[in-house]
């Protein structure tokens, strides 16, 4: 079983540590609100993630029919999605107030919700247990997915944060900058 948690490990870090709709917002917050605030939607992302892969675990072979069916739908639900985040994270006003910063970032619920659109989730949950369903079990898969999503999610936070403490951006266009990395994500939606 060490060769297989070894190679869960490794296929979830080259899945979950790239670059995709979670880590772009992960940056983007990280990069307005630091690591401490935007842990609540660290941690509801990778629950979120943790679902979908227990959910497909549990019906694997019932998905694995229908998600290239649902897939293009899945697709537009989430782009649609992702432009209402950008919207809201937009600033509404000419100053962004520091006891206001709240108002133009993503409730964490938001974001665990999304994972149920997220197509590359979707993916590399029906991934992961096609690999390894017959030779690790569910509550290993699930608890390596958490560890592994938690530290590679918290790197692009830190990143975003280590942007924002080298640069001399105001608020506002941090949160412009949030809210136009949401966009570019939707538009990844129809690359991948």
């Amino acid at each position: 079983m060490q060769y297989e948690l070894v190679a869960l490990i490794a296929m979830l870090t080259s899945v979950i540590g790239t670059p995709g709709p979670n880590n772009i917002v992960l940056f983007a917050s990280g990069l307005g609100r630091g690591y401490r605030r935007t842990l609540p939607l660290l941690l509801a992302i990778n629950a979120g993630v943790t679902g979908i892969v227990f959910a497909a675990y549990l019906g694997a072979s019932y998905l694995s029919k229908w998600i290239p069916v649902i897939e293009e739908y899945l697709v537009w639900v989430a782009f649609t999605f992702l432009i209402y985040m950008a919207y809201s994270m937009w600033p509404k006003n000419e100053t962004v107030a520091t006891e206001k910063r709240d108002e133009v970032t993503l409730p964490a619920l938001n974001m665990f919700f999304f994972q149920v659109f997220n197509p590359k989730i979707w993916v590399i949950a029906l991934g992961v247990i096609s690999t390894f369903h017959a030779t690790v079990d569910l509550l290993t898969i699930c608890i390596v997915t958490l560890i592994v999503g938690i530290v590679l999610n918290s790197l692009w936070v830190i990143m975003g944060g280590i942007a924002n403490s080298i640069s001399d951006t105001s608020e506002r266009n941090i949160s412009k900058t949030g809210s136009l990395l949401m966009l570019l994500t939707a538009v990844y939606f129809f690359v991948y």
